[in-house]
């Protein structure tokens, strides 16, 4: 990269952002009858993982001006006081990565352009700002049940188009020894946590914490040998849960899958389970937990993925929603989130946990 290009993300990332003109008008592929008349920084606001900056783009066109909304995620001021600055880093890649191999028709955010520096630890994500055509759920929009089958129908198109794909060779996988070592650290990490909360938990739910560990083992031991094959594997979020989708404010087209921060390769049931561990009440475990699981498989053969059976399906979601009892674990391990903000979300997880009978696992 040329310092001209490296000051651009530079200004970019700056107390007062500025965006270069010419560099907009290269990643936005303007023709040369369209000409950038004003560029305006409306907003620009520091959430829990990154910064974001929000610009109008006024474009002078022989058909009449063009209004164009970008939606800008950049590194925060204090990365000392951001313990998710490593995942943003990662949705720049992953927004990087799906340019870079030329992936489109899948539901995410258009990426104008992606900006990664291991060495700097900077990241610049320019995306088109959906905010017009798209809405963030609330408790309301997620009691419809149609809502739920729409993110299924997302996460299925996106997932056939990586499906045992061979651009998953291109991302980094974990050799044995490494597996090994994850595995280890995160048994005795369960333990500290059990030992750290063994006045608030009682012998089952620690059983199904257990039990739940083991599973995630297993997990871990097959989806490396599955990527490694090429079998049933895909590209997945990784914390697909509800509000990671945006939703069409008119209906007729699918929700938008958000927020990268956890991506990579692995079994595509597992965002699935992500979906249905947060804000899905009982009433809907009990009534379309199932029916969403075979709407999700159905709708990954309509998309062209084969050889992918009804048993593997649910075997793989019941296999990956046993492990979604540990989230509250991982949130206060690796993100020091507090027990108040995660010991609600148990209870429902080992009720999901319980339903599915995850013990036969």
């Amino acid at each position: 990269m040329s310092n001209k290009d490296y000051k651009i993300y530079r200004n970019i990332m700056s107390v007062n952002p500025i965006i270069d003109k010419d560099y907009l008008g290269r990643i936005l592929n303007l023709s040369k009858s369209q000409i950038i008349r004003s560029i305006k920084v409306t907003e620009v606001i520091e959430s829990n993982t990154a910064l974001v900056i929000k610009a109008i783009v006024q474009i002078h066109d022989v058909g009449g001006d063009i209004c164009k909304k970008l939606f800008i995620k950049t590194i925060k001021r204090n990365q000392s006081e951001n313990v998710y600055h490593s995942k943003s880093m990662q949705e720049g890649k992953f927004y990087k990565f799906i340019k870079d191999i030329a992936i489109n028709n899948i539901p995410v955010p258009i990426c104008y352009d992606a900006f990664v520096s291991e060495e700097t630890g900077e990241f610049v994500i320019v995306l088109e700002d959906i905010s017009n055509s798209y809405t963030a759920p609330n408790s309301r929009i997620i009691s419809d049940k149609n809502i739920w089958f729409s993110c299924v129908e997302s996460l299925a198109r996106f997932h056939s188009a990586f499906w045992n794909h061979k651009i998953i060779d291109l991302l980094h996988s974990q050799s044995d020894e490494e597996i090994e070592s994850d595995v280890k650290f995160q048994k005795d990490r369960l333990q500290s946590f059990l030992n750290y909360f063994k006045d608030e938990f009682d012998k089952k739910t620690k059983l199904i914490l257990d039990t739940a560990m083991e599973i995630n083992i297993s997990l871990i031991r097959e989806q490396s040998r599955r990527v490694s094959e090429k079998k049933d594997v895909t590209i997945c979020n990784g914390d697909s849960h509800i509000y990671n989708f945006m939703l069409p404010i008119e209906r007729g087209s699918n929700p938008l899958i958000v927020d990268f921060q956890f991506w990579g390769e692995g079994i595509g049931a597992g965002d699935l389970a992500h979906l249905t561990r947060e804000s899905f009440s009982d009433e809907f475990k009990k009534d379309i937990q199932i029916p969403l699981v075979e709407h999700y498989h159905k709708s990954l053969l309509e998309q062209g993925v084969t050889g992918y059976s009804w048993e593997n399906c649910l075997k793989d979601y019941r296999a990956e929603a046993a492990t979604m009892v540990l989230i509250p674990f991982y949130q206060w391990s690796y993100f020091s989130v507090k027990h108040d903000e995660w010991i609600g979300d148990l209870q429902g997880l080992i009720y999901s946990y319980e339903y599915l009978k995850c013990d036969e696992l």
